[in-house]
This record gives structure tokens, C-alpha cells and sequence, in this order.
């Protein structure tokens, strides 16, 4: 979208070889997908359980890509509050990454689930666990300042 008159001095063009691409088919293995289901609790964070996992896989997650998506691969029962994967720790960094140039996906390993075949996996937006600090910091000095002035009036009485 340029305006007004180009001028190309000089130019040159050459044959350019590609690059030989070989592709080979795979001995054809029958895997076993594992089974998912899932379930938002929120939108940020999501609940997925997994069964028959028994070699690595790719968890793809059709939300923008960002570094704060992390997974955690529940090894209890899920109580269903937001203080229950805090102190886990999520899958490495190195096996998130960007799909199709927008998603988050994860490879999964049996040596993240510790070789257990069925497991549940918590996809949660990290960040949002500074929402639920700053919410509870405010609930804890509203009661605070509640109190006081409650005390403020009771003298004053």
C-alpha cells in the first residue's frame, strides 16, 4: 500500500535449489490414545481427567497461548477449592509451548503422573491466584477496620 512512483534500481535474480525433504512412513504402532473428559470450572481453570494414558501425549489447550496456563497433575481426590493445587508443583516449563500459534499444549509423560494410567490434570491461569490473594488481603482488613471502628464507637458509649 505505498502511494506515489517506485523506481527499482537494480535486481537480480537467481535459481534457488530447495532443500531435499525426505518423508518416511512409520512402522505403524498401535497406540493407545488415552481417553479425556473435561470439565471449566472457571475460565480460568479447568479440571481434566485422563484414563488409559500409558505413553506420552499431547495436551492441547485451545486458549491464547500464555506462560501463566500451568498444569498440575492431581495425585488426591479433587476437594474443589481454589487453594488445592498452590502448593503443587506444575508440569516443567519446558514441556509447554505454543500450537497452531495461539494455543497452549503440553507433553505428558508417564513420569509426570508418577505411571499412573488414570489421573486428573488441573489447567489453571496462574495469575488469577493474585486475585484471590488481593480479594482475601481486602476481605481481612475490611473485618479489621470493621472492628476497630466498632471499638471507636463502643468507647465513645
Amino acid at each position: 500500500k505505498l502511494s506515489g512512483n517506485m523506481i527499482i534500481e537494480s535486481f537480480k535474480i537467481e535459481k534457488i535449489r530447495p532443500s531435499k525433504v525426505f518423508f518416511t512412513k512409520l512402522q505403524d504402532e498401535k497406540k493407545i490414545t488415552p481417553q479425556i473428559s473435561f470439565n471449566k470450572i472457571n475460565p480460568t481453570k479447568y479440571v481434566v481427567d485422563i484414563k488409559n494414558a500409558s505413553e506420552p501425549y499431547y495436551l492441547v489447550f485451545s486458549e491464547s497461548f500464555s506462560p501463566d496456563w500451568k498444569v498440575y497433575i492431581q495425585q488426591g481426590k479433587i476437594l474443589g477449592n481454589i487453594f488445592q493445587e498452590w502448593f503443587q508443583k506444575p508440569i516443567a516449563e519446558d514441556q509447554h509451548f505454543i500450537v497452531n500459534g495461539y494455543a497452549n499444549g503440553w507433553r505428558i509423560t508417564p513420569k509426570d503422573s508418577q505411571g499412573k494410567t488414570n489421573y486428573t490434570i488441573i489447567i489453571e491461569y496462574w495469575s488469577q491466584r493474585l486475585f484471590y490473594i488481593g480479594a482475601i488481603i481486602s476481605f481481612l482488613t475490611l473485618i479489621v477496620l470493621g472492628c476497630f471502628n466498632l471499638k471507636k464507637r463502643h468507647q465513645k458509649l
